[in-house]
């Protein structure tokens, strides 16, 4: 049914973002004490971006196969 293969893709998006999020941190477990806050709250920064603009992506698609399904 369309419900679950959206789910599907739902928890799938969710496991890349795990995936990417745990690879940055693991190159930041070398570094210590103040730079690695530092360095987290700069990585969380851009993740929050990258986030924004898939929303922004996804909603335009959404704006523009709605166009063709009327």
């Amino acid at each position: 049914s369309p419900a679950l293969d959206i789910q599907h893709k739902l928890t799938f998006k969710g496991e890349i973002q795990l995936q990417v999020k745990s690879s940055e941190i693991r190159k930041l477990s070398h570094i210590s004490g103040e730079n690695a806050v530092s360095s987290y709250r700069q990585i969380t920064e851009n993740y929050r971006k990258k986030e924004e603009i898939c929303e922004k992506l996804d909603n335009k698609r959404k704006e523009n196969t709605s166009i063709y399904d009327e």
